[in-house]
Parts: C-alpha cells; sequence; structure tokens
C-alpha cells in the first residue's frame, strides 16, 4: 500500500436519483475506511442535485485529485454529457471551457454511448494526462465495481501519478474481470490540443 503521498478524493455525486442510494452508501463507506486508513489526506463529498449544481461542482476541480463522479451520462448527437438524473438537465462537456481541469485519476458511473467520444470530451477539459474508468452497469442495481477500481487505485498508486493510477486501475479491472462490454478498459488520455476555427 502506498501511504506517502495519499490522495485528495472529490466526490460529486447525484441525489436527484434514490435508486443510486445502496450503491453510494457502499462508496461512501469504503471512502470513510480509507480515509481513516491513511490512504485518503483529504476527502471532498460534492453532492448535486440540479444541472447548475454539477457545473459548479465541474468547476470547482482541484489539481491531481482523484475524481470519483457518480451520475449519469450519455453520447447524443451534440456530444458527451454528464448530468443528476438520466431524464432531467444535463451538463454538455463540450460547453465548458478547455483545460479548465487539472485532475490525475477521474472515474465516471451510469455513462453510456461511445467511449471515444467521452474520452476526447475529458481530454480537451484535463490540461493534462489523466487516468480515465468509465463503468457502463446501472450501480443502482448493487454492482460495486467502481468501489473496486477506486479501491485498487487508492491501495497501488500515489496521489498526483495518473501513470500509476492507470497501472493500479488495469490490475483492479483484472482482478475484478472487466470487460469492454462492462466498462471502459482503463485508459490514460492526454490533453487534446484545442484548435478554434476562426
Amino acid at each position: 500500500m502506498s501511504y506517502e503521498s495519499p490522495w485528495t478524493v472529490r466526490h460529486i455525486y447525484s441525489t436527484a436519483d434514490r435508486g443510486l442510494r445502496p450503491y453510494l452508501g457502499a462508496m461512501h463507506g469504503m471512502l470513510a475506511h480509507y480515509r481513516d486508513a491513511g490512504l485518503i489526506g483529504e476527502r471532498l463529498d460534492v453532492p448535486v442535485a440540479t444541472a447548475s449544481d454539477l457545473v459548479s461542482a465541474l468547476s470547482a476541480l482541484g489539481e491531481d485529485e482523484l475524481v470519483i463522479a457518480d451520475l449519469h451520462g450519455a453520447v447524443d448527437t451534440d456530444g458527451a454529457w454528464l448530468g443528476p438524473s438520466s431524464d432531467g438537465a444535463f451538463v454538455l462537456l463540450d460547453g465548458l471551457p478547455a483545460r479548465s481541469w487539472s485532475v490525475s485519476a477521474l472515474i465516471l458511473t451510469n455513462c453510456y454511448g461511445a467511449r471515444a467520444q467521452f474520452t476526447g470530451a475529458l481530454a480537451r477539459l484535463n490540461a493534462k494526462p489523466a487516468a480515465v474508468a468509465g463503468h457502463f452497469e446501472v450501480a443502482a442495481k448493487g454492482d460495486t465495481t467502481p468501489v473496486g477500481l477506486v479501491k485498487g487505485l487508492l491501495q497501488h498508486s500515489d496521489a498526483g501519478d495518473e501513470g500509476g493510477a492507470f497501472r493500479a486501475l488495469e490490475v483492479a479491472g483484472h482482478n475484478l474481470r472487466l470487460s469492454s462490454a462492462k466498462a471502459w478498459v482503463p485508459e490514460l488520455i492526454k490533453s487534446a490540443d484545442v484548435v478554434r476555427v476562426a
């Protein structure tokens, strides 16, 4: 286990979807345990109920954080989006300022759609490389796979080390027997070159 440099964990989660409560209970319990064990230096809980809450949350991400986004997301003709619920208002990721994030690791849950579009949108937003894993199952149905991914990352990587976080997610995914049909294969994304057309 890595205790030298504990992570700052920002947990953004929906309060608009009551079906997520059992899953969120498992995630909150694990984060509290790992905070007590010293693997989390600072834990920031960020509940969101509306799209405006989410815009505020996504505008406040800190440098080198592990961000867990327990929300809803999908891809449509406008691009990749996130929201507190699957049928309410949402936030289009391409509508957020480019290179406005500088996180080291990001885990998404309940996001359905094209992996390439999600990772492309995240690469545009993040000003540095980041380890990314996205979970495509409905967490409310008792699947706590994201909890296992976060455990592996916290146990086997240091804060701010996106390469170490990526390797830890790969091992955790292998141990959890993840497949591309169930979850994204963890990916180390690079910051995208943002080209503005005059």
